[in-house]
Parts: structure tokens; sequence; C-alpha cells
């Protein structure tokens, strides 16, 4: 839609107040005829314009404005915008992708919202050339708003050309490629707006409020600052060096600019100019910094171009003639098939990354894999050994461990039964030596049923005797006895 006229008013909308700018263009010069500040009673709200309606069209009549088509702008803190990226298409399969995803994006109910968006928007991530993407902004705003603005229009005798953002405006006015980041600066909010070249990437309200009408302190300039650079590691990274533009509103106080700068270490470029109109000078083509938003509303209405956002003519907006029902299906399923398309290639392009990640990590520990595979297999070879050992060999082992280690008394045969049973004789120094031993083996837990077959004198020669005993090895004993070391060694290492 393309406005145009001789004069136009801009209509800025802030919390509380709406400024006002009267534009006359008589070829490429623009003269600023009227500029006035409306501050609404304090029980009005834009939603009842009842509450201030004959207040605001006694206004215009007393300042003197004559125009009779407006422009409004909305501030940002009116405004949900959404970042979205959506598989690259015509125009209009674009539209009708984003005419039911705005009814999903937001929370409130759809038919309390009014929806528009740009199409070619900056984005904010990059973009691999395999996955064609197309980056947009959605923008929402309460209908009852905007209803609310138009009906005030109307009574003052105006006709709303067009509502979109103070900020955008602004955009549209000023220079983008000189300065792609713009903080417009108002007593009781601060916005901020980027682009790349001239394709706008986002629009934010800030968390942190408008410096008032002191002008701002110290502390509000550092939290600022502080906010921007938060704001600016999630934004593209300038080729250059970063450059900042402030469209101050609200008349800065030094320390509150003083505190920013040194935030931000840099110097950012305070607004001289709102397109051809010249702010905080004098003549016909100058207007006051306050009013700037609403000098860019009303310029807007002379362009030769559209608003970027428009929510009384919103791209978003049902068409007026219905297609047939099977079109609109097969649109809704090509809809969603290429969002399930894209979603897709984003899953592989991730998959892909993960398992190039997990190859690598593989191939850094295949090594250390390889010798913990040899030595499980050497563990496995002595276990199979050990598990499988004849009980014998634990009887020989716990016999040997009665015997005193002095050689005083040995066995000279060993015979084990099948069943455990073990018959052994031998000789020793004395008889008392012979006492030890079966008494060791009584007190053994791996031996029960101990019998001694005497002691008798080996030969007439020597001193030395032979005796014999037999008993029966039990494994539950050695058993136990395994259990109590296990559990002293583990009483040792908790010490």
């Amino acid at each position: 839609m393309k406005l145009s006229g001789k004069q136009v008013l801009g209509l800025a909308v802030e919390p509380g107040a709406i400024a006002a700018v009267q534009v006359q263009r008589a070829g490429t010069r623009s003269q600023v005829v009227r500029a006035a500040t409306f501050t609404l009673p304090e029980s009005a709200t834009i939603e009842n314009p009842d509450s201030f309606g004959p207040a605001f069209s006694q206004f215009l009549r007393d300042n003197q404005f004559s125009a009779k088509r407006a422009v409004i702008g909305l501030p940002a803190a009116w405004l949900a915008v959404k970042e979205r990226m959506v598989p690259a298409g015509d125009d209009a399969t674009t539209l009708d992708m984003l005419r039911l995803l705005a009814e999903s994006e937001f929370a409130t109910d759809a038919r309390e919202l009014m929806f528009d968006c740009l199409l070619d928007a900056a984005p904010l991530h990059s973009v691999s050339p395999e996955e064609p993407l197309r980056a947009v902004l959605l923008f929402a705003t309460l209908r009852r708003r905007v209803d609310g603005l138009v009906r005030v229009a109307e009574q003052a005798g105006l006709r709303v050309a067009a509502i979109t953002s103070s900020t955008v405006a602004l955009a549209q006015a000023g220079d983008a490629v000189a300065c792609p980041t713009m903080l417009r600066i108002t007593p009781a909010a601060v916005e901020l707006l980027w682009r790349e070249e001239d394709r706008i990437g986002a629009v934010r309200h800030l968390a942190t409020h408008g410096p008032g009408k002191t002008g701002g302190t110290a502390e509000w300039g550092n939290s600022l600052g502080a906010e921007l650079r938060r704001i600016w590691l999630s934004l593209p990274q300038p080729t250059g060096p970063r450059k900042l533009r402030i469209f101050d509103s609200a008349g800065l106080s030094k320390e509150a600019k003083d505190a920013l700068v040194a935030r931000l270490s840099l110097q950012p470029e305070v607004a001289a100019t709102v397109g051809p109109l010249t702010l905080g000078g004098s003549g016909e083509g100058s207007l006051a910094p306050e009013h700037a938003s609403a000098g860019a509303l009303a310029l807007l209405g002379h362009a030769e171009a559209p608003p970027a956002i428009d929510f009384l003519h919103s791209r978003l907006a049902p068409p007026p003639r219905r297609m047939p029902a099977l079109w609109r299906y097969g649109i809704a399923a090509a809809a969603v098939l290429l969002l399930a398309f894209a979603g897709l290639m984003g899953d592989i392009f991730l998959t892909s990354r993960e398992l190039a990640r997990m190859e690598a990590e593989y191939a850094e520990l295949e090594p250390q894999a390889k010798k913990a595979a040899q030595l499980r297999d050497r563990v496995r070879i002595a276990r199979g050994w050990f598990d499988q050992r004849p009980k014998l060999l634990d009887c020989l082992a716990a016999l040997t461990m009665a015997f005193p280690e002095q050689g005083s008394v040995w066995a000279t045969t060993v015979a084990i039964d099948n069943d455990l049973t073990c018959n052994v004789t031998g000789k020793a120094e004395n008889d008392s030596s012979v006492v030890l031993v079966r008494e060791a083996i009584s007190r053994s837990p791996w031996f029960s049923e101990v019998k001694s077959g005497g002691i008798r004198g080996a030969d007439r020669q020597s001193r030395q005797v032979s005796f014999s005993m037999t008993f029966r090895y039990q494994q539950q004993g050695a058993e136990q006895q395994q259990s109590q070391q296990s559990e002293t060694e583990q009483a040792r290492r908790q010490e």
C-alpha cells in the first residue's frame, strides 16, 4: 500500500502520552508544520478510547493540527517479536506458512492478537548453504489496543493509514548501512533495533527502564550498558568496529551518557537527523528530539515504499477471496512437509556432526581399548584355571599350613580319597611335634573328624617317632575362612 498526501500526521504512542507531528511534503522538501505532545489523563487507557477520546480531539484543535491522514506508531513494549527460520520459498507460500505458524507461536489466543511479518529479515545465526532457509520476523500486538487507537482517531476526524512500530519507522527513515544498531530512548522505555544493511534482524524492548524525566543517573547508564553487552553477544559480530546510534527522546544527563560510554567502551552516535528532518535545530525542517519517532511516522506517510510493519494492512491477514478447500489443504500439507523436511535436514546435520565427534573420540580410545582387551583375555585364562582347579590342591595347601616351618615334623605319605578323606603318615623329631601338628589340624576350619593312628618309635638307632592320622577336608570351612580374611582386609583398608 502506498501512502501519499500533502500533509500527514505522525502519532507516536508511549505509555501515558502521544507525541504528534504534522509534516507537509512538497516535491522533495519536508516541512514540520506542527509538533506537540498529548498527556493521557490518569484514569485513561488505550483500550478504553472513550476515557480520553474527547480530550485528544480537543488537543488536536487547540494545537491547530489540520492533517486528516495519520500513521500511528506503537512502542516495542506493546509488541511481541519472534525471529524464525523457515524453508526458502516464494512470498505467497511463505505467508501461508506464517499464517499457520503465527496462531501457534504466541501464548495468547490468536483472536485477541493482530499479526504482521517481515519476510526478508537479517538472520541472527549463520545459515548453511546446504539447507536454504529464510529469516522472518513475526510481530504481534493486542487487537483491543489497535481498535482503541483507530476509534480515537476516527473520533478526531482522522483516517488511519497505517499502524506500525515507532522504532521500525525510525529505522526506515534513517541510514541503515552507516549504523546497524539503533537505540531509541524515551523517558519510560529503551528499545533496540539491529539490522544488517537494509534488513531488520531484531526489535526488542529492553529490560532496563527509561531514564525518566531527569535524564537518568550514572547507575542507570551502567545498567543499560551491561544489558547491551549481553544482547550483543547473541547478535552476529560485525566485521568492523561496532557502532551504536541513539535517538535520545528523553534528554540523557551527562552522568548517564558517561557511564554508558564507559560500560560499552565506545562512543555512541547521537542521531542528529530523521530522514530530511533535523533534530534540535531551528527552521521549517527542524524537530525536537522528543518528537523524533512521530516525525519518522509522518515521513513514512509520504514515502513511496509501504511501512515494513502495518497491522491494519497485514501481510498475514486472510486473503479476501477464499480458494477451494482442496487447495488450502494442499498448501497446508505442503507447509507441514516443508517444515518437517527442514526439521529432518537439521536433525541429519546435527546427527552427522555428533557421529563425526564420536568417531574422533573412538579413534583416540582405540589403542587403550586394545590393551584392555588383551588384559581381559589374560584374566579370563587365569580365572578359568583357578575356578576349575581340583579340590585336593586346596586340601594340600591347608594341610601344609598346619605343619610348622622349623622342619621338626614331616609327612612321608599323603593319601586323599574321592570324598576328601585324608590319610597321612609321617615322622617327627619327638612326640610333642606330632601333638602340635594334630592340634593345628583339629583347630583348622578346613578339617574335621580328626583321628590319630598313634605314635611309635621309628627305629632303634634314632629318637625319631612315626605317626599316622586321618581327617576329612571340608570346603565350607575354607569358604568361611576366605570370607573372614576378606572382611579383615576390608576393615584394614577402611582404617
